[in-house]
């Protein structure tokens, strides 16, 4: 089934915000659980049975449920223009109780005690500065700043690949 109109989703595309833009499927998975309805043709209710769908049926994480419900208004407000009014008897997802695990200082020396040479630097720049794994890997000598204690972490933007850590280890 065919969308009766494109500039919505024209429009939507031109005016993404890159968070929203991460959210993109759940729209698309909204669409294609009411049977390929256009979202214009639906409201509170179908919305209410996602949501309530994704917790029950799909089991996802709370703020899974969240970024789709998210992701749903900002459909509606943005793309389609269409005010969606208060969406009730959604059955929520239940949070994780789970607490995150964190080594004390003590296990960290150890752990850090067992790792030697540029492994080592890597892994101490991870723990001690907080870096991704591979905004470490993509270090250069140039964006560590010696007079201001400072590590300045870039963005890649070119189309090539990231290099692996075993070269940047080298």
């Amino acid at each position: 089934m065919r969308f009766p109109e494109r500039e919505p989703v024209q429009k939507f595309l031109l005016t993404c915000h890159p968070i929203t833009c991460l959210v993109l499927p759940n729209p698309k998975r909204f669409i294609l659980f009411h049977n390929k309805r256009h979202p214009a043709e639906m409201g509170e209710g179908e919305i209410a049975r996602f949501l309530s769908s994704l917790a029950s049926e799909s089991h996802v994480a709370a703020s899974t449920q969240n970024q789709a419900l998210q992701a749903l208004l900002f459909l509606y407000h943005e793309v389609l223009e269409k005010k969606i009014g208060l969406i009730q008897g959604v059955v929520r997802a239940k949070r994780s109780r789970r607490l995150p695990v964190v080594l004390t200082k003590e296990e960290v020396t150890r752990v850090l005690g067992y790792i030697k040479g540029t492994p080592w630097l890597m892994a101490m720049l991870l723990y001690g500065a907080g870096l991704r794994v591979m905004e470490c890997c993509r270090l250069r000598v140039k964006d560590i700043d010696f007079a201001r204690n400072q590590v300045v972490v870039r963005e890649n933007t070119s189309l090539d690949a990231p290099p692996s850590c075993e070269t940047a280890a080298r």
